[in-house]
């Protein structure tokens, strides 16, 4: 089986940066995370994406009587954050840590909440969803924030295949 140089063609040693899209919202100061059910778009993602990243930071914890939850995804969907608790102690992850599930013995295991790099052939318009259990709400503030890699956008940095030393 031969083995083929395809390193400079089509610019694949091209180097792309990662971009980060962040956002505060809040409950007092703008208001959108006042109102169950309702989406609210929160950027663009460009056309052949790959989402690397994502988290919910909480500034300041909700205050609703209830449950007070958001979901983070593609068009009203939950396909980045399902169910973020943002009731979580300011100056944590809303996101719940992974767990590990072990049945019978350590062969039969299963991981869930770890976060898997999708791709976004098309792009969509991300959206952030709260969902509260009682319409009480009056404080509240997270950072949401989006990592992604821009797979037609390059740094023009090209990458060294080879160094040379004196």
């Amino acid at each position: 089986m031969a083995t083929r140089n395809i390193t400079r063609t089509k610019g694949k040693h091209q180097k792309r940066a990662v971009s980060v899209f962040a956002a505060i919202l809040s409950s007092a100061a703008t208001g959108e995370l006042t109102t169950s059910g309702d989406s609210y778009e929160l950027f663009k993602l460009p056309p052949r994406s790959l989402v690397i990243s994502r988290d919910i930071y909480v500034v300041t914890a909700n205050d609703c009587s209830s449950t007070a939850v958001l979901d983070l995804g593609i068009d009203g969907g939950s396909e980045f954050v399902n169910d973020a608790n943002l009731k979580a102690t300011a100056g944590t992850s809303a996101i719940a840590a992974p767990t590990v599930t072990v049945t019978g013995n350590a062969e039969t295991a299963s991981i869930a909440g770890i976060f898997t790099p999708k791709y976004y052939a098309t792009g969509g318009t991300v959206t952030a969803k709260p969902v509260f259990g009682a319409n009480d709400v009056t404080a509240g503030e997270v950072v949401v924030f989006i990592e992604y890699i821009e797979l037609d956008k390059v740094t023009g940095e090209l990458t060294q295949f080879s160094t040379t030393t004196t």
